[in-house]
């Protein structure tokens, strides 16, 4: 298994299932067309590690509202 540090941590903005705007940082692992829970039919989907949960995630891109590399989350502007 690689090291969380060997990528870069992304924090995105998301919107769930459920239709609540969520905020999580992820380390990218794979983009994919298939089916996701919640979801009923095939799309481009963003296979991820949660950080904060430490679980493995699956996010429809469609839903990412937006994101942002974590080295500039804490940028002065």
């Amino acid at each position: 298994m690689e090291a969380e540090n060997d990528h870069k941590i992304i924090e995105i903005l998301y919107t769930d299932p459920c239709g609540n705007m969520v905020k999580r940082r992820i380390l990218p692992r794979q983009i994919l067309f298939r089916v996701i829970s919640g979801h009923t039919r095939e799309q481009w989907v963003l296979e991820a590690r949660d950080i904060d949960a430490g679980v493995e995630e699956s996010f429809a891109l469609k839903d990412i509202q937006a994101w942002l590399p974590s080295e500039l989350l804490a940028a002065p502007f």
